[in-house]
Parts: structure tokens; C-alpha cells; sequence
């Protein structure tokens, strides 16, 4: 990450949303599947 250091503030903000936005989409993802796979193993 030596890279992150050179960018500016606001490119460097507009990079961590995207990365918190893909964190908590796959959570979700991961959640739902699970949630899923429980449902159809009670059924």
C-alpha cells in the first residue's frame, strides 16, 4: 500500500467507500446464503 500515500485526500475517501461498500456486500451475500441454506435444510 505504498501507493495510498501518494493519492489525495478525496481520491483516497472515495476508495475506502468502495472498499467498505464490497465488505459489506459480500457480508450480505455471505448472510443470505447461509440464511438460505438453513431455510432449505429445515424444509
Amino acid at each position: 500500500m505504498h501507493k495510498f500515500r501518494e493519492l489525495s485526500p478525496i481520491t483516497q475517501i472515495v476508495w475506502r467507500k468502495k472498499v467498505v461498500k464490497h465488505a459489506f456486500y459480500g457480508v450480505t451475500l455471505d448472510f443470505n446464503a447461509r440464511v438460505q441454506y438453513i431455510w432449505t435444510a429445515r424444509v
